[in-house]
């Protein structure tokens, strides 16, 4: 019997196990990230310092996140097609790791060298709305940071080795990892030392640190990559034909991100700030919830579209689509309905004062609108890159995009920076939407009832959201002064009893998923209580 189906038994419990790795990790990072987010709020606010990082940041850490995520996305499938025997990396898959590496490296410093001339101009082409300081300032930082790209590259790599090796737990630490570096460096070279431009001098340790935390990872599955010049390698060959597709999907969303803060360079000062600190906040349960389902669930897809099992592969994409569903719609909910307070809980501190607020989250309010869209859209699209389908999301995101920079220009001028929030909620729900019809195809074709139950989620979410209103709008939460303490007690106890409510209708429907989850939490705490009764 070959490794990949060696790899099947007790596959349910090693999906977990590895779906809780990564969802702890993921939520120390998250948590991590928050703590960064809280000392660039504290200490730059929503000033045009901040709105000249932001701007600075779209090359290095927007786009070259998606040649990241396009390298460690593209190497799973392929590798795991090519791999049949062994637990470490083989005598033939070695060399495809170095020539990647080498050609990755290679395109990567010719890129950078063409970033450093170009930088000026595409500052101003992606900043029209700067004045002569914050372009000149813009421009440095950026020069700072386009070498990170060669470690954003070799990391995404490495990443997809050890996700398709089925080793997920330093990916998954890496981000919290890099986030503390970047909240010692705000904190030394951005507040004490250097201002603005220590931040981006950190942005760019944090970088090479996220490649050295993934290399004792590569040299546990194999030696470290070494140079090769030949890159004849129909590995290679496959990898490059799944890319591009992969890389403009990829892309979108930060095409997006920079089309909004081109935009928002137009408007008052502080917007392209109040943009990314509420599209953090809606893209912090992508990162906890969806990401955690799907890092274990792509390798085992890509496994089952390998070995050619289209009933296996499409029972597990359902799996996947049902568990997103009942964990999202809580999270879209709370922030639909809480929004205000957890901006003012979480960034309404030193420099970023009540007019932030309110700028962060009107914006909030409004991309809520699409977070379980965008949600299921990263899903569905790994749904269909783990059966090497690379274009037709491409052709998805790219209508997305399309929509999204319509509604920009149509809805900036009555609705200002919520029309540019407007607009990104709705790319994501087309992006969603024909994702969806896409996938469902192969859902009605393959599964029974993929429906089943699924009208007793939205009635769940429904009567959740009611009680949400209840005890949020309560009189004793109205007062705007109200201490930080006070705001803490509305969110915990709107949070906490809405939650009870949303766990009761799914109780009571009986949501197969739910019933699930709450069978393997029960037999969890009594192993683990039985275990302290005995060993007490």
């Amino acid at each position: 019997m070959n490794t990949l189906k060696n790899r099947r038994v007790g596959g349910q419990t090693s999906l977990r196990r590895s779906s809780m790795v990564i969802f702890t990790a993921t939520l120390v990072g998250r948590v991590a990230g928050f703590a960064r987010e809280l000392a660039m709020a504290q200490y730059f606010g929503t000033s045009g310092a901040m709105d000249a990082w932001l701007m600075a940041s779209v090359i290095p850490n927007l786009l070259f996140g998606a040649v990241n995520a396009t390298l460690s996305a593209t190497v799973v499938p392929v590798w795991v097609e090519s791999e049949r025997n062994g637990s470490v990396v083989n005598a033939s898959q070695q060399p495809f790791l170095d020539k990647l590496t080498t050609l990755t490296v290679v395109v990567g410093g010719v890129l950078v060298g063409i970033g450093e001339v170009a930088a000026g101009p595409l500052l101003h082409l992606v900043a029209p709305g700067f004045d002569r300081a914050s372009l000149s300032l813009a421009t440095a930082m950026t020069r700072m940071m386009l070498p990170t790209l060669l470690f954003w590259s070799v990391a995404g790599i490495f990443s997809g080795v050890l996700q398709a090796r089925e080793r997920y737990a330093l990916s998954a630490l890496t981000p919290m990892a890099v986030n503390l570096v970047r909240i010692v460096t705000i904190v030394v070279l951005g507040h004490f030392l250097w201002g603005i431009r220590g931040v981006a001098i950190g942005f760019s340790v944090a970088v090479l640190l996220q490649l050295a935390v993934l290399w004792p990872g590569i040299r546990k599955v194999g030696r470290l990559p070494r140079w090769s010049l030949d890159w004849r390698d129909p590995r290679i060959l496959a990898l490059v034909k799944l890319a591009p597709p992969f890389f403009i999907t990829s892309s979108v969303s930060s095409i997006a991100l920079i089309v909004d803060r081109i935009l928002a360079s137009f408007l008052v000062t502080g917007s392209i700030a109040a943009l990314n600190y509420a599209f953090v906040l809606v893209q912090m349960p992508i990162g906890l919830v969806v990401s955690a389902v799907t890092t274990p669930l792509y390798t085992r897809l890509a496994q089952h579209h390998a070995e050619e099992h289209d009933e296996a592969f499409w029972a597990l994409a359902l799996r996947g689509t049902r568990w997103i569903l009942m964990a999202m719609i809580p999270l879209t909910v709370w922030l639909l309905f809480l929004g205000q307070t957890v901006v003012r809980l979480i960034y309404q501190h030193g420099a970023f004062d009540p007019g932030s607020t309110e700028m962060t989250a009107q914006a909030l309010s409004i991309l809520a609108l699409g977070l379980l869209p965008s949600g299921l859209g990263f899903y569905w699209q790994r749904v269909l890159f783990a059966k090497h389908d690379t274009k037709s999301p491409m052709h998805y995101s790219l209508a997305a995009i399309g929509l999204n920079m319509v509604g920009d220009f149509v809805l900036i001028s009555p609705l200002r920076l919520g029309g540019l929030a407007l607009a990104t909620a709705l790319g994501w729900g087309l992006d969603a939407a024909l994702l969806g019809h896409h996938v469902f195809l192969g859902f009605i074709r393959w599964t029974r009832r993929p429906c089943k139950g699924l009208w007793g989620l939205v009635l769940a979410g429904v009567v959740m959201a009611l009680a949400v209103e209840i005890l949020g709008s309560h009189p004793i939460w109205e007062a705007r002064t109200l201490g930080w303490s006070v705001q803490l007690g509305q969110g915990t106890v709107t949070v906490v009893g809405s939650a009870a409510t949303y766990a009761t209708m799914l109780e009571l429907v009986r949501f197969p998923e739910w019933i699930e989850a709450r069978r393997w939490m029960v037999r969890r705490f009594r192993t683990r209580f039985g275990e302290r009764r005995r060993l007490s």
